[in-house]
């Protein structure tokens, strides 16, 4: 379950769910229960190979390249199709769709150049909260998205990031091409916030009312977001932070109610292409960043 693993993803068509994967514990946010590639139960793998390869179920979703998240008996995942994305609530160990809801969307964002034979439609993973049972998904086009999951995806409330805010397209890098995928990075909750990698002029940051969409408040570092999976959460020196691959490199940000926003660290890391893809890893105080792209 990645978006942009190591490379840009392909189009994604098909959902398909492995009898191994079929497991008990919650995957509810990118990189699992807790944004971290962390998990409590087996992979499956034995000396001998993989316990099963056999697939559970298989159900056509629609192009993208968002992971699909699981909480209890749902599975939530995204797709674009006939000038619409699509959010979907499927049976975990069916496949069966439970319901769907869709709202107007291009197949790339309204910034988008570069790379369009490689992806398509969504590529941000949803997020869930489960203290509210709210779904919170962002388009490649800067929809940001609040849905009642126990409402069958009832519309909450919503903004679109280039509409309200000052976005620019990413800027050419070098000889290399100009890239821009739109938006990429998965929403993350913390608290009664839901943060965004906004790229805006206001702030790279963006933080929400996760109940009525309200701004809450933007970072103090500004500038264009980077082409990752989504934020990671840490805590520095018993501060909560959230961690982050920008255009301009690694930014760490504070949480804390009396600091909110601000900058605890920066870290230049510009790519070829623009692109990091991959997300931040946090282990403590420490940071792994990696990319390709000549970096």
């Amino acid at each position: 379950m990645q978006t942009f693993s190591g490379q840009l993803a392909a189009a994604v068509y098909y959902l398909i769910l492995s009898g191994a994967l079929l497991i008990a514990e919650d995957w509810p946010h990118w990189r699992g229960p807790n944004r971290n590639d962390i998990v409590g139960e087996s992979s499956g793998w034995t000396a001998d190979g993989w316990r099963s390869s056999a697939s559970a179920w298989k159900q056509k979703v629609g192009e993208g390249s968002t992971s699909p998240i699981v909480v209890g008996e749902r599975l939530y995942v995204m797709g674009w199709r006939e000038q619409k994305d699509f959010v979907s609530c499927l049976d975990v160990k069916t496949g069966k769709e439970e319901w769907s809801v869709s709202y107007k969307c291009p197949q790339y964002g309204r910034l988008a150049i570069g790379d369009e034979g490689l992806y398509s439609g969504p590529t941000s993973s949803p997020e869930y909260d489960a203290s509210t049972a709210f779904l919170y998904t962002l388009s490649c086009d800067g929809d940001l998205i609040c849905w009642d999951t126990e409402k069958r995806g009832q519309r909450i409330w919503s903004v679109n990031l280039y509409d309200t805010y000052t976005i620019h397209r990413r800027q050419k890098v070098g000889r290399s091409g100009q890239r821009d995928y739109g938006y990429t990075t998965a929403p993350l909750i913390h608290g009664d916030w839901v943060i965004v990698e906004a790229g805006a002029d206001e702030g790279t940051l963006l933080a929400f009312n996760k109940a009525t969409g309200k701004l809450i408040w933007q970072s103090e570092a500004k500038g264009p977001a980077g082409h990752t999976g989504g934020l990671a959460p840490m805590t520095v020196e018993g501060i909560p932070c959230v961690a982050v691959m920008t255009f301009q490199g690694l930014l760490v940000t504070r949480l804390d109610a009396a600091h909110v926003g601000q900058t605890v660290a920066q870290y230049e890391w510009i790519t070829d292409f623009v692109n990091n893809i991959a997300s931040p890893a946090v282990s403590k105080n420490h940071v792994l960043i990696t990319s390709a792209y000549n970096h």
